[in-house]
Order: C-alpha cells, then sequence, then structure tokens
C-alpha cells in the first residue's frame, strides 16, 4: 500500500519468464549494479484519455462514507476497462467512455485496500482482503478495531474470486489459508502473492518491523506453491530455485511493479500528479528514467484508515506496451484512465547504453586542454558540482581496501576531461568526510579531498585510476602541467605535527614531488622526482598586533555590587570571546594541559577593580579535549596588577558533561565566597 506502509516493495516475475533472474536481478538491488540513465527532459506524455462522473450512481465506486473509493482496475488493450467498487461491490466493463456492462456482485469490500484484481486470460480474479475494520469512539476520541463488524464479512474475506470477463456466469469462490490480516498483495499472468501479519503479532509491533510477517505465493486459483516468513525470507522467496521476487526496497521512488515486457522490467512511482518510471534492461543492464506527464489530480483511493486515503501501485498496469493509470479529481467529481504508449521509451531504452550512459556523465565535465589544479573542481562545491554517486557508481573509481575513505563516507565532485590517444581522461575530486589516516584525534571533521585521475575508454569503460593528491587541513596539493598533455606534476605536502595547527604555531610540511603521464594504452604512470623537501608557512594569526590592556578590560563589564556571585561569570555580551593569540600577550598559554589551545573558548564575563589590582571572571571551555575524558568548563578568576601585568590565575570551579551538579549557580557562589580573600574583597568594597 501507498501512503500506510511502505512495505516490501517486492514484484512478482511471471513465472514462465526466467532470463531477468538468471540475468543476476533478485537478490540485489538493481541501482548499485545496473547503470541508471536519467531522462529528466523526455516525459511520458498520454496518448489518449477517458474521463468519467463519478458522482453518477451507476458508476462503480462507493457513493457513501468513503465516496469514490474503486477495489480494482485493469484494462484488455483492446479498448476495455474493467473497474471493481461500490457497496456493496460492483464489477463494471466499459468500452472507452461507455458502460458495456455492470453486475452487483453482492459482496462487502469496503475494507480492502490493495485492490487486489487482475485480468488472467478470459477470466477476471480479484481478492476479497482480510482487513481490520476501525470504527471511532466520539467519547475517547481515538480508533479502535471493531471486532463485530470484522466478523460480519469474515465469510466472503480470505477468499479470490473468479468471474467470466464478459460478466456472465457464476462467481466462483476460492478460499485462501491466510493467516492474519492482509498488508501487501500483487496478482500477476502467471501466480499471485499475499504477504500478511498473524494474528497473534500484538497491536505494539511497528508496521516497519516485517520480522513477523508472512508471504504466501500462489497459483491460480488458489494452489499455495510457498511459504516464507520474516522479511529476509520473504525477499528471497524462490520457485523451483528462481527467485521470484524483486526487491526494490532500497530504491525509492520506484516501489511498485507495473510489468514485465520483453526483456524490460517497469517499475513506477505515482503520488498525485506527479509520477515517474524506471525501465529496467535485463540484457543491457541499465535502468531508464522517465517522468510521467498528464495525469490525473489524484491518485486512485482505494481504501481508508484512521486519517486518511489510502491508494494502491496494483490501480495502474501494463498491457501490450501501453500504460494504463487511473485517478480522480475530487473537486470535478471525475475519475480518468489515461493511456500512455510506452513503444517509443522501450525503443529508447534499447539503444540507450553504456555509451549513451557515458556522455551523459561526461556532460557535467568542463573540456579541457591541460591538467592543473583547477583541472580536478572548483574550490567552492555548488549542488551542480556534485556527482550522484548511484546513478554514476560505474563511472567512479571504486573504494579499494587501501583506500583510506570508506564508501558511505564520500561524495563526489566534477572537474574536467580530455580526449587524447583514443581514449579519455577524466580529472574529479573525491570528498571523504572521515580520512582514516590517524587526524582524526585532533579533528573533530578530518574531511580530506583526493585528487582523482581516470582514464576512460570510449565507451566508458574504467583503463585505470590513481590517486594523485590530498588536500586538508594536513595536506596540500599543487599540480601544474608538464609538457604535452596530459603530462603534469604535483607538489604534495603533507604536514609533520597537526598540533602545530592547534597551538597557533607555524605549520613545516614535507614536500614531495611526482611526475605524471599517460600510456598510449590509457594506463597512468607515477615517477618521484627529487628528494623531499621540508616547506614551513607562517601562521598568519601570528602576525596580528598583541592586545593592549585597555583592548583586553573593553570585553569586560565592571561588576559594581559589594558582594559576590556567580553572575560574575555571566557573558558580557552575546557570542562574544577573548581573541586569541592576540590575548597571549596578556595570558600565559600555560593555563590549560587538557585541551589545545586553538580549541579553547574564553568567555568574558565581570571584572572587579581594587585598590591595587584587577580581578577579571571568564569561564574557559574546552568541548573537544584531546587529554580529559569528557568536555569541560573552567570558572576562572585572572588577577592582573594596576598596570596590566598578569600575577596569577585561580580556578575557582571545573566543571565536566558528566558532572552531577544539582545548582550550578550555587556552587558557583559558595565556592567564590571560599576561594577569594576576605581581606582583599573588604578591600575593595570598603567605604572611602
Amino acid at each position: 500500500m501507498k501512503k500506510t506502509f511502505i512495505g516490501y516493495l517486492l514484484a512478482l516475475i511471471p513465472l514462465s519468464s526466467y532470463s531477468c533472474l538468471q540475468a543476476g536481478i533478485g537478490d540485489n538491488t538493481p541501482e548499485k549494479e545496473y547503470q541508471t540513465i536519467l531522462m529528466e527532459n523526455d516525459s511520458l506524455r498520454p496518448t489518449q484519455k477517458w474521463t468519467f462522473r463519478y458522482d453518477d450512481k451507476n458508476f462503480p465506486c462507493d457513493h457513501g462514507a468513503y465516496d469514490g473509493t474503486i477495489k480494482g482496475f485493469d484494462a484488455d488493450g483492446k479498448g476495455h476497462f474493467y473497474i471493481l467498487g461500490g457497496e456493496p461491490v460492483r464489477l463494471a466493463c466499459f468500452i472507452g467512455e461507455n458502460m458495456e456492462w455492470s453486475r452487483d456482485l453482492g459482496l462487502s469490500m469496503r475494507h480492502c485496500q490493495n485492490a487486489l484484481f487482475k485480468i488472467v486470460n478470459d477470466s477476471i480474479y480479484f481478492i476479497n482482503e482480510v482487513k481490520y475494520i476501525y470504527s471511532y469512539d466520539k467519547e475517547n476520541s481515538t480508533y479502535f478495531k471493531d471486532e463485530a463488524k470484522f466478523i460480519s464479512y469474515q465469510d466472503e474475506a480470505n477468499s479470490i474470486f473468479r468471474i467470466h470477463k464478459s460478466g456472465k456466469g457464476k462467481l466462483e469462490r476460492f478460499p485462501l489459508h491466510i493467516d492474519g490480516e492482509y498488508l501487501e498483495g500483487k496478482l500477476r499472468d502467471n501466480g499471485f502473492y499475499v504477504v500478511a501479519r498473524p494474528d497473534n503479532v500484538p497491536d505494539s509491533v511497528s508496521l516497519d518491523d516485517r520480522s513477523h510477517d508472512i508471504g504466501y505465493l500462489f497459483t491460480y486459483p488458489n494452489k499455495l506453491q510457498n511459504k516464507v516468513s520474516g522479511g529476509n525470507g520473504i525477499a528471497k522467496l524462490r520457485l523451483d530455485g528462481i527467485p521470484v521476487f524483486i526487491d526494490l526496497e532500497n530504491n525509492p521512488p520506484y516501489t511498485g511493479f507495473y510489468g514485465k515486457t520483453d526483456n524490460f522490467l517497469i517499475y513506477g512511482s505515482i503520488d498525485y500528479d506527479i509520477g515517474s518510471i524506471a525501465i529496467i534492461d535485463t540484457i543491457r543492464r541499465t535502468i531508464t528514467k522517465h517522468p510521467i506527464s498528464g495525469l490525473p489530480r489524484l491518485d486512485a483511493t482505494t481504501g481508508w484508515f484512521p486519517g486518511g486515503a489510502l491508494c494502491s501501485d496494483n490501480t495502474t498496469v501494463i498491457v501490450n506496451k501501453h500504460l494504463y493509470a487511473i485517478g480522480y479529481d475530487n473537486i470535478k467529481m471525475t475519475y480518468t484512465i489515461v493511456e500512455y504508449d510506452l513503444s517509443p521509451i522501450l525503443h529508447l531504452a534499447h539503444a540507450t547504453a553504456q555509451p549513451s550512459a557515458f556522455r551523459t556523465f561526461l556532460s557535467g565535465f568542463k573540456k579541457c586542454s591541460q591538467i592543473n589544479l583547477s583541472s580536478f573542481g572548483e574550490k567552492i562545491i555548488s549542488d551542480s558540482a556534485l556527482i550522484d554517486g548511484d546513478m554514476y557508481a560505474r563511472f567512479l573509481p571504486p573504494i579499494q581496501d587501501d583506500c583510506l575513505c570508506e564508501q558511505y563516507n564520500v561524495f563526489w565532485q566534477k572537474g574536467s576531461y580530455m580526449e587524447c590517444g583514443g581514449f579519455i581522461t577524466v580529472m574529479l575530486k573525491r570528498h571523504c568526510q572521515d580520512y582514516k589516516d590517524g587526524n582524526s584525534q585532533y579533528f573533530i571533521e578530518n574531511l580530506v579531498t583526493d585528487y582523482m585521475l581516470v582514464t576512460y575508454s570510449c565507451d566508458g569503460e574504467i583503463l585505470d585510476f590513481k590517486t594523485v593528491g590530498h588536500d586538508g587541513r594536513a595536506y596540500f596539493t599543487r599540480i601544474a602541467p608538464k609538457g604535452q598533455a596530459p603530462n603534469f606534476l604535483v607538489e604534495q605536502g603533507s604536514l609533520d605535527d597537526c598540533t602545530s595547527i592547534l597551538r597557533y604555531q607555524d605549520l613545516t610540511y614535507t614536500v614531495r614531488t611526482y611526475e605524471y603521464n599517460v600510456s598510449p594504452d590509457g594506463k597512468i604512470k607515477e615517477r618521484t622526482t627529487g628528494t623531499a623537501q621540508k616547506e614551513t608557512i607562517k601562521n598568519p594569526e601570528n602576525d596580528r598586533a598583541p592586545i593592549r590592556f585597555d583592548e583586553f578590560m573593553s570585553y569586560f563589564k565592571k561588576w559594581e555590587k559589594p558582594y559576590v556571585n556567580d553572575s560574575l561569570f555571566i557573558p558580557s555580551t552575546q557570542q562574544a570571546y577573548l581573541p586569541f593569540p592576540e590575548c597571549f600577550s596578556l595570558i600565559p598559554d600555560t593555563l590549560d594541559c587538557g585541551c589545545w589551545t586553538r580549541d579553547l573558548q574564553w568567555t568574558p564575563g565581570r571584572y572587579i577593580e581594587s585598590k591595587e589590582r584587577y580581578f577579571f571572571f571568564v569561564t574557559k571551555g574546552c568541548m573537544t579535549p584531546h587529554r580529559a575524558p569528557s568536555p569541560y568548563a573552567d570558572y576562572m578568576v585572572l588577577e592582573f596588577s594596576k598596570d596590566g601585568i598578569f600575577k596569577e590565575a585561580s580556578n575557582i570551579f571545573h566543571a565536566t558533561d558528566d558532572s552531577d551538579i544539582e545548582d550550578l549557580p550555587l556552587a558557583l557562589t559558595l565556592r567564590l565566597k571560599r576561594s577569594l580573600d576576605s581581606t582583599v574583597i573588604k578591600e575593595i568594597y570598603r567605604k572611602p
């Protein structure tokens, strides 16, 4: 079902067609193995529409409490449409917009939600589901399972029904021995499946928890072929050793399996008037995605639950390479059937193989004539410069075992490309958000960028790839062309001591030089040139003028009250910290040994002026200690002489993240009164 539970997103493959299963779909998500081609500007457009007034009492839908709800839809591809709906339920056949016949089936199906309905040869099959009925308790303003109403339809539920598609003859009922409430299901040409939740599963179990659910596989009319339990078992359901379900659970929004034609599996998603379709070519191993335009305002309502309407992917069908979708407009009171001819995009999907996909991939890169630093991408990463790692996974270098990146921490940025020697050389960046080089102990976010060089055949096959440089807080890369393109030089700098960044020191790097060239067969050659050199980059912050004592005082507010309490540590201004390293001209850098000096934040509060001294109240905070076990804050008093000479520092209170302090203001006040010398306090506040 859509809009309530995402479900297993499983699709039943016609049991007589095993080519797609043998091609490898079934145990994995196709997006990860198949090349995806996004056709954003090539919408699937309607070829014909048929409209019906559903406020017409003859139209087979619910005309009561659940106005407009239908319970099934299918088409025969020859102009006939079949709609199941109403209360009691009726089956109607239309030729175009004209009703050919209608038959009252005498069944209550208002509780059904999944629109389990299908034309199979000369018969129409539909399932009367087991669904709990919820009634509203006005007194408590809650919905509850109405056991009385639930029991009232049990004789007819949990059954599949068959009737001739002419509407004539007997309505046959075949019981389905399914335990519990139906969650998901699909009817296909050669069989059908149902996923149900057993009656003994507590209501407290989430719909997302599939560990208790059971999947049933049948052939028509009601022969059980297989029964498995749990989400993994259902996803791997097999018949004669062949998987019959495709799991697209990790590939939203293409959650609905619409059908199979030739070598194509067709998935889609329709939500209100927005739709998209995914065509999986099981031979060429491509997925072509198209938007769907011209849909009705709302997708057909097939059921209700406490709080809203439900829709089902089963109301979109494929017959003879045509897609039919039914939806409605609750303002105009109309239902509309929309037909789409899939032949053009199926033909396009046949023609759209790897070369076309590779050209689409390259279209986001700039063409260049030589390789330098800018060839690998801009410094500022725009959204348009990002590469869809899932869509273009086939064209991206794999993450190897010795790589310092992990796949889930990587994103890619477009750079440039050049054509030479019968192959294509591409420059791009691989950004790693948690680089495993041992420097994460120094940096909260150890973001490192790898400069990647990749060579491809003209059809997009990766010939070779190499990481030619790294850039980050502990690295720098310089790249310049050398001789004939695509040859170039790389100077790679690696910081000798990462703590120098955290201590406002100059940075010393070891720099090595490499020469890269590409052989006629597209292989990348690397050669070290010269010997490693040391290079020191001056910290520009150290060129700032030291802070003057009067400037330092301006960060604090004077305390005028004849007592001391925790308010002395209230920040003097919002989000104002003492400037460092400028303040090291006044404050020693040895006042903290548990945190790197750059990671400290000094928050100024108040100051007290005595006859001979100044007392500055400051909070020293460390969120990323390198020695202490957890973040901490020190409430300190800095004592200066009248001429601005630092005398001493007192740590009034040390608080950590795991400190159990019920009343911090009170604790600070008591500690202040004990810590400050009484004679000093008297001297500060004595009357003139």
